[in-house]
């Protein structure tokens, strides 16, 4: 999306070669995702949607859902409403609890927490510096001792190297444009003090790039102009680029990490401070310079809701405003999926038996990051416990006879295009016995 974006690939098969023992004993599936090896163009789909709005939204890597939440939908229109995007249509969650409505906030999915972050925004002259979090279930309100200060229109994404979210810029409630580095980590907000930064600004699209443990800031404006720069940061500093090619300036577009091709996906925006002349065009950056997405992309926008979905390998685009019927109409409410864009696949190497340890082999492109996750489905309701994987950070998660562990094991790939990995399946917990 346009201020976060979850940048996990995950990587999706069935394996049928069972062993018949371990059927026996308990149900197993590992689930990959394979991406497409051809290049395809955006194709619009047909979907409920909630109304047209500028909102903000975040990806959950273990359900592989789409959050939107709030938004602005013309004069005294705004919105409290959350909504999923299950790759194949918008389900509305209707919440007791909720923040209050409002629209230019930020949004990024924590994926070590498993919570959607919400921070900010602002219902007309009225600026929120609060901390929510959405389970998947319902909203908590964060009670923190301190936090950034009250703004909109402020960069947003996760961090999954530090597991921080990382908040920057945007407007204060004094019209002050912002120029602060800020870091949640799931208990309080910590600023940061980096040696070089961005100019204040606001609106800018930033996305976490996973491959190079770094997050990538690009345009946004100061109601004056618009920008065309392209900054990372790394947790200590922000670095400056000057890449040999360059989206045009805008403001109020979006970006993503699309973790199949290992490169952030820029996509839209407003060219000018008034919104009148929108982009339609898509960038890709890959850690050192621009170069244009060829194909056909969708209409027009800016202050759209734009999302990797790692489990189906898929780009989403919804929502956001045109520019034939400024100020007061033009919001959209299509949804756009871009097919995976590069090859990867994954390869049993021998059958998965509880209690012993099978072994795949991944083949992927020279600039891709292994990340993808592994879900061992059984006919037991299960109690959480960590898969143990040598070598490998892991994260243990338990829904209804589900464990998701997402892992991150990035280093590990030497550019070869080839690696064979083992993991053990826990004979000794009480999902996988009986």
């Amino acid at each position: 999306d346009r201020r976060t974006t979850d940048s996990t690939h995950a990587m999706k098969t069935s394996l049928t070669n069972w062993d018949r023992t371990a059927w026996a004993r308990s149900t197993l599936m590992l689930l990959l995702v394979i991406a497409s090896a051809t290049a395809q163009n955006w194709v619009q789909r047909s979907a409920s949607s909630p109304s047209g709005r500028n909102t903000d939204s975040a990806y959950n890597v273990y359900n592989g859902t789409t959050t939107i939440f709030g938004g602005y939908g013309g004069p005294s229109i705004l919105s409290d409403e959350t909504w999923e995007w299950d790759g194949v249509d918008w389900t509305q969650r209707v919440t007791v609890t909720r923040p209050a409505a409002r629209a230019s906030h930020s949004m990024a999915f924590d994926s070590n927490r498993n919570r959607v972050m919400l921070f900010g925004g602002r219902a007309g002259a009225l600026h929120f510096g609060d901390t929510w979090e959405w389970d998947g279930l319902g909203w908590t309100q964060q009670v923190v001792a301190a936090a950034p200060p009250a703004r909109s229109n402020a960069s947003m994404t996760y961090d999954d190297s530090r597991n921080v979210v990382v908040l920057f810029g945007g407007l204060d409630s004094t019209g002050v444009l912002l120029d602060d580095t800020w870091e949640w980590n799931g208990v309080q907000w910590i600023q940061r003090l980096p040696a070089n930064k961005p100019s204040p600004r606001m609106r800018a699209s930033m996305t976490w790039d996973n491959v190079r443990n770094e997050a990538v800031l690009f345009g946004g404006g100061d109601g004056n102009s618009v920008f065309a720069e392209t900054w990372t940061y790394d947790g200590v500093t922000w670095t400056f680029h000057t890449p040999n090619s360059s989206p045009p300036a805008r403001w109020d577009a979006d970006m993503v990490f699309d973790g199949n091709c290992g490169a952030a996906i820029l996509y839209g925006g407003a060219a000018d401070t008034s919104w009148a002349l929108n982009l339609a065009d898509a960038w890709q950056w890959d850690g050192s310079d621009w170069q244009v997405v060829v194909g056909t992309t969708p209409p027009a926008r800016h202050g759209h809701v734009m999302s990797f979905d790692a489990q189906r390998g898929e780009t989403l685009i919804w929502g956001g405003r045109d520019a034939v019927t400024p100020p007061t109409g033009g919001f959209l409410t299509d949804s756009w999926i871009r097919a995976a864009l590069c090859t990867r696949s994954m390869t049993l190497l021998n059958p998965v038996v509880v209690g012993q340890p099978f072994s795949v082999r991944y083949d992927y492109p020279p600039s891709a990051t292994l990340n993808f996750c592994l879900t061992l489905l059984t006919g037991h309701q299960p109690s959480a416990f960590p898969v143990p994987i040598p070598g490998m950070p892991s994260i243990g998660l338990a829904r209804v006879d589900i464990f998701n562990i997402l892992l991150q094991p990035a280093a590990l790939l030497d550019g070869s295009g080839s690696l064979t990995q083992t993991f053990s399946v826990p004979y000794n917990q009480s999902a996988f016995s009986g």
